[in-house]
């Protein structure tokens, strides 16, 4: 038997969905009426030289032409 094919059942209380981007997707799975929570959106990551933030510094600016937020964080000091 093909192991992707096996079904078994599951009792839970709780069940945790970590599918990401692909959350409502799985969701739609169990109920195709479930209404869309996620919006995906995707960013590019840029790492700077030590010194560009103080240690516990971050910045956001929240307001972008593309609609898109940006983040500076240090990483790891």
């Amino acid at each position: 038997m093909d192991p992707s094919q096996t079904s078994f059942d599951v009792f839970s209380t709780v069940v945790v969905n970590c599918t990401g981007v692909y959350a409502d997707k799985i969701r739609q799975m169990d109920n195709p009426d479930a209404t869309s929570r996620m919006i995906p959106s995707r960013g590019t990551h840029l790492m700077f030289d030590k010194g560009m933030l103080r240690e516990k510094e971050g910045v956001i600016i929240p307001e972008t032409s593309d609609g898109r937020l940006i983040f500076v964080l240090n990483w790891y000091g």
